[in-house]
């Protein structure tokens, strides 16, 4: 089965020393094993953002390290792309890769469920993509937030929501 696999918000402020990042790594090295495509993604604020005027040490801030991707998931990547928030040039990008390489599935897993996750899988449906997301591979700061949107995406956005491929 050819598979685009998306890894959204995957620098190191989210996913390094948290369980996921295993598990996110095996299913990226299968994915590249089966010729498939892996797209990393991440977000970098600038430090006149006006969402974070009142963070002095907000690490996806530029020149801060926890923008950095994570190494352990570069070598995987076919393609990356950051940007300064989630917006439609993002989605477009995206969406230009998925079209290009003509997966048999879209597979989304990463960081913010709440955030990237929600607003991407969304953003895929409504532009004629049927995305699944792996709930084991994804997560939040907040669990009553993770949990929150993964209700949303499956239970009213009728996107596939899995626990294994």
């Amino acid at each position: 089965m050819k598979t685009f696999l998306l890894i959204l918000s995957g620098q190191k402020h989210f996913l390094s020393g948290t369980e996921q990042l295993k598990a996110i790594e095996s299913l990226a090295m299968s994915t590249r094993a089966e010729e498939g495509f892996v797209f990393l993604d991440r977000e970098i604020r600038d430090v006149e953002d006006p969402f974070f005027v009142n963070f002095t040490d907000m690490p996806l801030v530029v020149g801060k390290s926890g923008v950095d991707f994570c190494p352990s998931l570069i070598p995987y990547a076919n393609a990356s792309c950051t940007s300064s928030m989630w917006d439609r040039t993002r989605l477009g990008r995206v969406l230009s890769e998925i079209r290009k390489f003509n997966p048999s599935r879209v597979v989304v897993v990463g960081a913010e469920t709440q955030g990237a996750i929600l607003l991407t899988a969304y953003g895929l449906k409504v532009m004629g993509v049927d995305p699944i997301v792996l709930e084991p591979m994804c997560f939040s700061t907040d669990e009553y937030l993770h949990a929150a949107a993964i209700s949303i995406m499956a239970d009213s956005y009728r996107i596939r929501v899995e626990t294994e491929l």
